[in-house]
This record gives C-alpha cells, sequence and structure tokens, in this order.
C-alpha cells in the first residue's frame, strides 16, 4: 500500500493542482473497494443533479425572457448566470458521471473526459463566480450611486463586463495545455479573489444600509421617507435574493478551497482524491441551487415559472 499510494503521489506531485486533474489514476487505487461505492455514490448524485440543473435553468431562463420589472441589467446578469449553470448540467456533469461508473479501465476515453471536464467546468464555473461577485458590485453600486445608478450601471457596460468574464475563463481553461502551473495559480486567486469582492461589497451594502435606515428615522413626516427617490425596501428584497446566492456559493466552494489547502498541506492521497471529488460535486450543485433560490426569492420569476409549467402540462393534455 505504501508503494502504490508513494507512486500516485510521484505520478501527481502536490504543487500541480488543476481543478479537476487526476482523472486518469493508478488502477489499484481507482478499483479499490472504498473508490468504487464512492464513484457510484457521487454518479448517481451528479445524474440527479444534472436533471435538476438542466430543468431549472431552462425554466429560469424563459422565465427572465418574460419577466418585465426586473431591470435591464440585473435580467442581463442573471440570464448569463443561468447560461453558465445551464452549460454544468448539459456537459460538466454528464461528463463527470460517465467517468465516474467508467472508471480508468479505457484510458482514451478517460482523457477525452478529462479534457471536456477540464475546459467546460473551468469555463462554466469560472462564469458562475465571477457574475455573482459582478452582481454583488452591482448592488454596492445601486446603493451607492442611487439615481445616477442607471446612468452609470447601462446595459451596454454590463453587457461588456459580462464579455471580459467569458473571454477570461475561456483562456483559463485553454490555459492548462499550455501552463498546468499557471492554470493552478489562476484557479486558486480567482477563487479567491471573487469571494474576497463578494464579501467586501456585502459588508459595505450591510454598512450604507445601516446609514440610510437611520437617515430615514429621522425624517419628521412619514410622506418624505416614502417619497425618498431611493426605494430601501425594494433595495433589501434585491440584496436579499443575491445574498442567499452568496451564501449557496461559500457552502459549495470552500470545501474545495479547503480540500486544496489540505492537499498543499499534506500531498495527494487516495482518500484526499476520493474527498476532492466529492467537494467537485459540491461546486456543480451549486448550479442547482441558484435557479431554486431565484425562485423562492424572487416573486416575479417564481410567477412566471408557475405560469410556464402550467402551460407545460395543459400542452401534454
Amino acid at each position: 500500500m505504501e508503494t502504490s499510494t508513494a507512486s500516485f503521489t510521484n505520478q501527481y506531485p502536490s504543487t500541480a493542482l488543476p481543478m479537476f486533474q487526476s482523472w486518469c489514476d493508478a488502477k489499484q487505487i481507482q478499483e479499490s473497494t472504498f473508490m468504487k461505492s464512492s464513484n457510484v455514490v457521487n454518479a448517481m448524485i451528479n445524474l440527479t443533479l444534472s436533471l435538476v440543473t438542466i430543468t431549472g435553468n431552462v425554466l429560469i431562463l424563459l422565465s427572465l425572457r418574460r419577466s418585465s420589472r426586473l431591470h435591464a441589467t440585473s435580467k442581463a446578469l442573471y440570464c448569463s448566470l443561468a447560461i453558465s449553470d445551464l452549460g454544468v448540467g448539459l456537459v460538466v456533469q454528464p461528463a463527470f458521471f460517465i467517468r465516474l461508473v467508467a472508471g480508468p479501465s479505457i484510458p482514451e476515453t478517460c482523457e477525452i473526459l478529462g479534457v471536456i471536464i477540464n475546459v467546460a467546468g473551468v469555463i462554466s464555473v469560472g462564469i458562475s463566480l465571477q457574475i455573482l461577485s459582478a452582481i454583488s458590485v452591482d448592488r454596492v453600486l445601486a446603493i451607492r450611486l442611487k439615481m445616477r445608478y442607471k446612468e452609470v450601471a447601462s446595459v451596454f457596460r454590463v453587457r461588456l463586463v459580462l464579455i471580459t468574464c467569458w473571454f477570461f475563463s475561456t483562456f483559463h481553461a485553454f490555459s492548462i495545455f499550455f501552463s498546468p502551473a499557471f492554470f493552478s495559480l489562476f484557479q486558486i486567486l480567482g477563487i479567491i479573489l471573487c469571494i474576497g469582492v463578494s464579501t467586501v461589497s456585502y459588508i459595505i451594502i450591510f454598512h450604507t444600509l445601516r446609514k440610510l435606515q437611520s437617515q430615514v428615522q429621522n425624517y419628521s413626516l412619514e410622506e418624505e421617507a416614502s417619497q425618498n427617490s431611493f426605494n430601501i425596501k425594494r433595495y433589501k428584497k434585491s440584496v436579499s435574493t443575491s445574498l442567499w446566492v452568496y451564501a449557496s456559493l461559500l457552502a459549495c466552494y470552500m470545501p474545495f478551497m479547503l480540500s486544496l489547502i489540505a492537499r498543499i498541506a499534506w500531498g495527494m492521497s487516495p482518500t484526499f482524491l476520493a474527498i476532492q471529488w466529492c467537494t467537485v460535486s459540491m461546486i456543480y450543485m451549486n448550479s442547482a441551487l441558484n435557479p431554486i433560490l431565484y425562485c423562492w426569492k424572487i416573486p416575479e420569476v417564481r410567477d412566471l415559472m408557475k405560469g410556464i409549467i402550467k402551460e407545460c402540462c395543459c400542452c401534454r393534455k
């Protein structure tokens, strides 16, 4: 056992840390009873999540297309997030499912699946991370700029930001082919930066909200507060939605980050491989949770989704 673990560690050193590496690991590790059981459970979870992700994000995209109340910039951000999440359900999770079920028995298939998961996974997951950070910054601009928000955060500028996000994620995904070390560094720094930007943004939001509430309470007449150009109540609802999405992001990404830290500290082992694959599944789960959160926290989206489901049921009858 010591020999196999040592050879495994030598083959995949702890300094190389791509998000979805080690797809074609040594047979003695992959074909162990523990790994087989872990892979079967993980595969079934990913198959189920894939169906939920596809259904949920298709409904979200249709609902956002019909929505007339959401601001154009918010709609653009949520649509792009839903498209990236849909990519996880359509491409990444099915490929991950096949890889887990097939095992390392067919090296050629294993390598092809590894490439698909690496490229499509990093693009989709990277886009989701960047857009969630962009949403938090968008909420900061809304509360800071107030009446000037629509002028500064124009649809054109938001689309430009989204194009930039797609470019960086695509560049990051393909960088694994010419520089695995750069890929690993970009991956770790990217996750830390996106989570850091979101965290700082929400701290600014809550601090500013407290100041605004104290100002509103000082108004002598209730009508004056209601005529205030900045609708605090509506803003709180939008922040609540994005905050729940951010909380699910942390819950899904932190285990993977901790597994990376543990791997840097103690190196790779068969146990760490199984744990890391489970944490990758948790990242994919975030793409299934986002539509559920939109449906729960945005009443208009929820009503539109109900209408679409009813239409589908009527068509079948």
